[in-house]
């Protein structure tokens, strides 16, 4: 919603803000206006979404075509070299898709004439016809497919694959639009890396490991005492180990993310990121053990009928005040003795720290919202749906590039966490002096 209002009130007529979409559509396929919102906010009717986001879709991808055949548009002389093909602006076009008609603005390329071009005394500059152009202006199903592909993309948001889709339904390589990305990828790392957190209030972090291919990402997302996230930092290793953690925590604290004021700490059980926050900031900081990877761990050493009765007691157990929760959970674990020593094992290890946010007293809302990793896990699933498609991870920097990219497009659509009002009362838990301080002042 913040991108669409920046872009203003969207009209199929307004050719500035058409012109802005597209430049963002051609540039950055990964992190496309949510036009659904749009609709669901009672804005636009689907029929002006269609309009605009049709018109800007098709017109990044003549723009991709054009570049293709032609480089970048730049001012100053072209090519004069005999055959060479050179950008020459735009003109008014239309494409027609299944049900309506779109105005296009089209890039236009031409030949420079001259002797060597074909003919005998040499070949006059020529227009050179834009291949996808062509392909939706005399092609019906085209336009029939463009259509679906538009309307797939507007209610799943997952406008990439819809753009990727259309490019090449018109003969537009995904190589062209996958080198769009790789470019802004390239920059993503470096600029997450750069943020500084000198001036942010960050009450909690959630460190958790993401698998892609051979490569461990290991990501870290702060929230602020106004329950905003934050993507604090990333890095990757061929595995998830103690050493790549400490080197993210070090980013953090070299980047104004103090040790010395405590914080809660969420982490999905491993021991390597336990390691890891021990060794830089400290044992003194409460650390969370995740409660849905815990009821994971532990259902995946029970048979299938006893893994909904895990599920409720750990997770009810969770709930309950520190001393109430952690009888309850001790005794669940001696009843798994005698049947299932894997899952009582499993269930004993890290247990105390299942129970760290009940001690802290927190209502319920926020609580639910600090008990898991589930915070972290909302941007990720928006990132494994983006890299899905690829099969063949080439290098750990390729892994670091492609979900640096997406940490930053799912920034954009994370909302605060629910109980954020009561934030307050996290950092009066953890800093009862900072707070003191602050209402005296």
């Amino acid at each position: 919603m913040r991108l669409a209002q920046q872009y203003g009130v969207v009209d199929a007529r307004d050719a500035l803000n058409c012109r802005e979409l597209t430049g963002m559509l051609t540039k950055d396929g990964q992190a496309l206006l949510p036009i659904l919102e749009l609709i669901l906010n009672g804005r636009k009717t689907i029929d002006q979404v269609i309009d605009v986001m049709g018109t800007a879709a098709i017109q990044a991808i003549l723009e991709m075509d054009a570049r293709a055949k032609a480089g970048e548009p730049h001012r100053g002389k072209p090519d004069d070299r005999p055959g060479a093909v050179y950008r020459h602006g735009y003109q008014d076009g239309v494409v027609p898709l299944s049900d309506r008609r779109l105005r296009v603005r089209k890039p236009r390329i031409r030949t420079k004439g001259g002797t060597g071009g074909g003919g005998a005394g040499g070949e006059k500059s020529r227009e050179v016809p834009l291949p996808a152009y062509e392909a939706l202006r005399n092609d019906p199903r085209a336009g029939e497919q463009i259509a679906h592909l538009l309307l797939r993309g507007i209610s799943t948001r997952d406008y990439q694959t819809a753009i990727e889709s259309m490019a090449g339904t018109v003969g537009v390589s995904k190589s062209a639009v996958s080198r769009e990305f790789v470019e802004r990828t390239e920059t993503a790392h470096d600029e997450l890396m750069a943020r500084r957190f000198d001036e942010l209030n960050i009450l909690v972090v959630l460190i958790d490991g993401f698998q892609l291919g051979d490569h461990h990402v290991i990501t870290a997302l702060g929230v602020d005492d106004g329950g905003k996230k934050h993507i604090l930092g990333v890095t990757a290793s061929g595995s998830e180990n103690a050493a790549a953690v400490k080197t993210l925590l070090q980013s953090l604290v070299d980047r104004g993310v103090k040790p010395e004021e405590r914080r809660l700490f969420i982490i999905d059980g491993s021991k390597a990121i336990r390691a890891g926050i021990n060794e830089v900031f400290g044992s003194e900081h409460p650390v969370q053990r995740c409660v849905t990877h815990k009821v994971r761990n532990v259902q995946d050493k029970l048979p299938e009928e006893r893994k909904a009765y895990a599920k409720i007691l750990i997770e009810g157990a969770a709930k309950m005040n520190r001393d109430k929760g952690l009888a309850k959970l001790n005794s669940y674990a001696r009843e798994l003795d005698a049947t299932h020593p894997d899952a009582a094992a499993s269930l004993r290890e890290g247990m105390e720290e299942l129970l760290t946010v009940s001690g802290l007293g927190l209502p319920e809302a926020l609580a639910r919202s600090v008990r898991s990793t589930n915070m972290i896990e909302s941007p990720q699933s928006m990132i494994r749906k983006t890299t899905g498609r690829v099969k063949n991870w080439k290098s750990q920097a390729m892994a670091l590039r492609w979900h640096c990219a997406g940490c930053l497009d799912a920034e954009h659509r994370m909302r605060r966490i629910k109980g954020y009002a009561d934030l307050c009362l996290l950092e009066q838990a953890l800093r009862p002096e900072v707070v003191k301080s602050k209402k005296a002042g």
